[in-house]
C-alpha cells in the first residue's frame, strides 16, 4: 500500500494525559518514530533501540489518546505486520491542558543547551584570548556575595567603558529585574524583537558563529 499522507492540519490537544505525553521526553520518543514513517511495532522498537514488548505497551498507550493511528497490515501472521502512523504531523497544545511542571522541564530542557555554550563560550574566549580577565569575587555594600568575570585592573573593571573598547571580546551576559509598566514592557518587547530582525541581517557565512538570547517576562509567583 503507497505511504498513508500525514495529515497536516492542525490537531489541538485539549485531554492533559496526551498533552504530557508529547511533551516528556520519557514519553514522546515513543511516538516520534510514527511521525517519521509508517512503522510496525518491531521497526519502531528497533529505531528507538528498545524491546517490542516495550513498544506495544505504549502504542497502546498511543492508540488510545488518537496520537497514531493503524494504516494498513503487512502480510504476516494476526496483527503482527500492524504498521502505525502519527494521526498528524502537527499538533498544539493550550498551555492551559499541561501541567506546569512538565512545560517548565521541557523549556529549560530547549534552553539550557543554548545558555551552556553562553557560559562555556565566556569562559574559553576570556581564558585564551585574554589574560586579565577572571573570575571576580566581592562582597556588596547590601551584603550580597557577587562573582562575576571581570578585568584586573579597577580601571577597567568599569563595565560599561571596559565591554564597549573594541579590545574587549564581544561578550556580554547579564539579567536585570526591573519594575516596568506595561507600556514600558510592551516598548522593551517590540525593541527586542527590532533587534533580533536586524541581526538576521547580519548573519553571513563569513564570521564565526555567536549565539546570544534575549528574554522578557512579567515575574510570579
Amino acid at each position: 500500500m503507497e505511504q498513508e499522507q500525514l495529515n497536516n492540519d492542525w490537531v489541538i490537544i485539549k485531554n492533559q494525559e496526551a498533552a504530557d505525553t508529547l511533551i516528556d521526553p520519557k514519553k514522546y520518543k515513543y511516538f516520534v518514530p510514527f511521525m517519521v514513517k509508517p512503522r510496525s511495532l518491531t521497526e519502531a522498537a528497533a529505531s528507538i533501540n528498545v524491546k517490542t514488548n516495550l513498544m506495544h505497551y505504549h502504542v497502546r498507550q498511543l492508540l488510545a489518546l488518537d496520537l497514531i493511528k493503524e494504516i494498513d497490515e503487512r502480510g504476516g501472521r494476526g496483527r503482527k505486520g500492524m504498521r502505525y502512523q502519527a494521526s498528524s504531523s502537527r499538533f498544539f497544545i493550550p498551555l492551559k491542558y499541561t501541567s506546569v511542571s512538565n512545560m517548565e522541564t521541557v523549556l529549560y530542557g530547549l534552553q539550557e543547551p543554548m545558555f551552556r555554550q553562553i557560559v562555556r563560550s565566556r569562559i574559553r574566549i576570556a581564558a585564551q584570548e585574554h589574560d586579565d580577565l577572571g573570575m571576580a569575587f566581592e562582597l556588596t555594600p547590601e551584603n550580597h556575595y557577587n562573582i562575576f568575570v571581570s578585568p584586573q585592573s579597577d580601571e577597567e573593571r568599569k563595565l560599561e567603558t571596559n565591554q564597549k573598547s573594541d579590545s574587549y571580546p564581544a561578550l556580554f551576559s547579564k539579567y536585570i529585574t526591573l519594575k516596568l509598566t506595561h507600556d514600558d514592557a510592551k516598548w522593551l518587547q517590540r525593541e527586542i524583537i527590532r533587534l533580533y530582525e536586524k541581526l538576521i541581517d547580519l548573519d553571513n557565512d563569513k564570521g564565526r558563529d555567536y549565539v546570544m538570547g534575549l528574554s522578557i517576562a512579567p515575574m510570579t509567583e
